[in-house]
């Protein structure tokens, strides 16, 4: 902001103390064109306007639309420009939140932590492993899928009593437990033949550590509210690869 607020300030120009005139704009017909010429500044370009600069003609010589110009530098997209003003072009592709996201999912692919799916699961490529039922208790919210408002949930939700012993729902290794992932509280994964993995999050505490080797039906963990869980819960999760299975289908009924 103190980048932008140095870079919106216009200078006077010569002539008449403290005036400033507005572009000439293009005659009618024409097309007005201008220069990607600014000088680069952390985070974009600083372009000084001239004479017959337009907004929309400093937008296409940038290539960023003239909104995201107008919004970077505290204007109305309706605001007349004028010569000598100095304006910051924004051409970074992705905004902070966008790097920290992706820094966070190239973290998540190289320590084997499960990555939010976007879209609908495909089946799988492999059979799935006889699975047992993790927890003792009954499927809770809304089940496997998409969600309104856009969220996805890739697995399912087991109502719990508090320190209820979770169980690996096949036989597998332990490949993580921890906190890292926002929202799962404390997480364990397992890994299985055939690249599945079973996630079991929002635990009270783990009972093993990465590395041990698991049988079916043997207890791992103790269920718990961590995260963003209101009550006591785990959710269950199936994938192969990075791809989440409905875990229903392949449970015992």
């Amino acid at each position: 902001l103190l980048l932008v607020a140095a870079c919106a300030t216009t200078p006077p120009p010569s002539g008449r103390p403290g005036a400033s005139k507005p572009a000439t704009p293009a005659k009618r017909g024409s097309v007005a064109r201008s220069t990607a010429d600014g000088a680069a500044v952390p985070g974009g370009r600083r372009h000084i306007v001239k004479e017959g600069d337009t907004g929309l003609a400093i937008a296409r010589a940038y290539g960023v639309p003239w909104a995201r110009i107008a919004s970077a530098n505290g204007l109305d997209r309706e605001a007349v420009i004028r010569v000598g003003q100095t304006l910051f072009i924004p051409t970074g592709k992705n905004t902070g939140q966008n790097k920290a996201q992706n820094t966070a999912q190239k973290q998540a692919a190289t320590s084997g932590q499960p990555k939010p799916s976007t879209s609908r699961p495909v089946a799988p490529s492999a059979p799935v492993p006889n699975l047992a039922w993790p927890v003792d208790g009954r499927v809770i919210l809304s089940g496997f899928g998409p969600k309104p408002g856009g969220r996805v949930n890739d697995g399912i939700n087991i109502k719990a009593l508090p320190g209820a012993p979770v169980r690996a729902a096949a036989d597998g290794e332990v490949i993580y437990t921890g906190s890292a992932i926002q929202g799962f509280g404390l997480l364990i994964l397992l890994r299985h033949a055939d690249g599945f993995v079973t996630a079991y999050g929002h635990l009270e505490d783990a009972l093993v550590k990465r590395g041990d080797k698991v049988k079916q039906g043997q207890p791992i963990a103790r269920a718990g509210s961590s995260g963003e869980a209101r009550e006591p819960q785990l959710l269950f999760q199936l994938r192969q690869g990075r791809q989440a299975l409905n875990p229903l289908p392949y449970l015992p009924k």
